[in-house]
């Protein structure tokens, strides 16, 4: 056995590679979920059809030409860990694999896109939190694809936490937030 061979089995011994849902070990070619628990999330599969739910939940709120969500969300679930741990748990390494999770999944709708703009938080939000998860989930878009990003819009009101509030509460906190 080669000495890097034997520092390296020392290293997964002490430090082992483990799947942040289901805490099973991962295979060398796994990072931060493991295929099984993948192949169990909610996928939405919104980038294959024209007209989903998303599009109708936000028709007539802004102009756009797609719309579309990786995940189903619910309570409890592994959707809102996976959430929690990147939001705030500051697992950035986390945020930037959801993030070439979403650019392999959504290649086809990815193609047409000419930047990634992540929402920004208000500064004072930045200054309790350390950093922004939609910067980290579009780094590992950004990473995995190649398109550049560009901090276009700017968080101009403070808002409160949209944690408890219903839909329409969400969209009027949001009302003239960003410039």
């Amino acid at each position: 056995m080669k000495v890097s061979e034997w520092f390296s089995d020392m290293g997964k011994l002490f430090f082992p590679k483990l799947c942040f849902l289901c805490k099973e070990d991962l295979l060398s070619d796994e990072e931060h979920l493991c295929s099984a628990c993948i192949t169990e999330l909610p996928f939405t599969n919104f980038d294959i059809e024209k007209d989903n739910a998303l599009i109708y939940k936000l028709k007539g709120r802004f102009d756009f030409e797609k719309a579309s969500a990786l995940l189903y969300f619910n309570t409890e679930g592994k959707v809102q860990e996976i959430l929690h741990e990147i939001k705030y748990r500051n697992n950035s390494y986390l945020a930037k694999f959801m993030g070439k999770l979403i650019a392999q999944r959504m290649q086809h709708i990815l193609k047409d896109i000419d930047v990634l703009v992540p929402v920004p938080l208000h500064k004072n939000r930045i200054k309790v939190r350390g950093y922004n998860q939609s910067d980290l989930i579009v780094q590992g878009i950004r990473e995995a694809t190649g398109i550049p990003v560009i901090q276009t819009v700017t968080r101009i009101k403070d808002t409160a936490s949209q944690t408890l509030k219903s839909q329409n509460e969400r969209w009027e906190n949001m009302q003239d937030a960003f410039q």
